[in-house]
């Protein structure tokens, strides 16, 4: 039998309990235990992007709010960034590419943690976009002046409506993240081209192991 914290206990739980997350904005705390450093930073930024006011052009590298930036190659090409009136959302951005950048993302910063193998990260997120795409999310740990990569076991896609998607990734032993403490960062690699999207709503979860329970 399968336990309670297993992908695919955790994802029907989160599905069945989406509106109940949405009602609550994320605020209600009853019933859980002692929240992952990590979650309780992404939860404070993400929740300063709601109530961010800006709008307007915003440079690669330029915070949004602390902890939250686009990175993109401007060596060979130019990424110019707008944002738009989210009316609620977290970001809504439209995108201007000239050249080939060989990367372009939205960074956002977890913060100090470590996670163990077999804890799971998970992701409950609502994204649009005025022409679908497909993001390869990842988590970039940083230590000792190093930086190594754990990608999501899933794909989270923009389509042209409204779509909340949950993503889970069980760590494994030969993941990046699972090599002790470090400084975290989820990184959604975009489109290296003309684009316009919207982050409506984002929740970083976390699942420990069967021994932390």
């Amino acid at each position: 039998m399968a336990a309670w914290w297993s992908p695919d206990n955790l994802k029907a739980s989160v599905r069945t309990n989406v509106g109940h997350l949405y009602q609550n904005n994320g605020n209600s705390t009853k019933g859980y235990k002692v929240i992952h450093p990590c979650i309780a930073a992404a939860t404070s930024t993400l929740e300063r992007l709601r109530h961010m006011q800006a709008t307007g052009p915003v440079a690669p590298g330029e915070h949004l709010v602390p902890g939250v930036y686009f990175s993109a190659d401007l060596s060979q090409s130019d990424v110019k960034i707008t944002l738009q009136n989210a009316e609620g959302s977290l970001l809504q951005a439209i995108i201007e590419v000239t050249g080939s950048p060989q990367w372009l993302s939205l960074n956002i910063e977890l913060g100090e943690g470590s996670f163990a193998v077999e804890e799971t990260v998970g992701l409950l997120v609502d994204t649009q976009a005025e022409t679908p795409f497909s993001v390869e999310l990842f988590i970039r740990s940083f230590r000792e002046g190093f930086e190594h990569d754990t990608p999501f076991s899933e794909t989270l896609h923009f389509d042209t409506a409204s779509t909340v998607s949950t993503l889970l990734h069980q760590v494994a032993p030969g993941d990046p993240l699972a090599n002790g403490a470090g400084y975290h960062t989820l990184v959604l690699p975009l489109p290296a081209q003309n684009s316009a999207f919207t982050l409506r709503d984002m929740r970083v979860l976390h699942s420990p192991t069967l021994e932390a329970v």
